[in-house]
This record gives structure tokens, sequence and C-alpha cells, in this order.
């Protein structure tokens, strides 16, 4: 069970990131609409983040993938004893 919660822990931490990179966002529409930045600029830098979510979204699903992995292999070694 302690592969699954680390792999549960670690995706807890990669949930709230990705809140805090969504919050970024958010900040960057309302200083682009405020006129504080460019269009330009908030399209690189919101481009960027968005990368950091797809990236930490993919890692999620391999850590999920894992819990499934370590379950089967619990359920199956029980089946054997």
């Amino acid at each position: 069970m302690s592969k699954i919660s680390s792999f549960e822990r670690e995706i807890k931490k990669l949930e709230d990131n990705i809140e805090k990179q969504q919050k970024k966002i958010e900040d960057l529409k309302e200083k682009y609409r405020e006129k504080k930045i460019s269009g330009d600029s908030f399209s690189l830098k919101k481009e960027k983040i968005v990368d950091k979510i797809r990236a930490m979204n993919s890692r999620m699903r391999l850590l999920q993938g894992g819990i499934v992995r370590e379950k089967r292999f619990l359920q199956d070694k029980k089946m054997e004893e």
C-alpha cells in the first residue's frame, strides 16, 4: 500500500499545482483586460503555462496507471495465496 499512497500524494500535489497555474492564467487575463500587458505577451505567457498544465496532466495519468497496476498486482497476489 505504500506505493499506492505515495502515488496518491503525488497526484494531490499535481492537482494543487494545476490549480495554481490556472489561477496564474486568470491573473494574466485580468492584466490583459486592464491593458497592463500586450496581447502578444499575454499569448506567450499563457502558452507556457498551458504547456506546464499539460505536462502535469500527463504525469497524473501515468501515476493513476501506476495505481491501477499496483492494485491489480496486489489482487493477483491475494488470489495466489
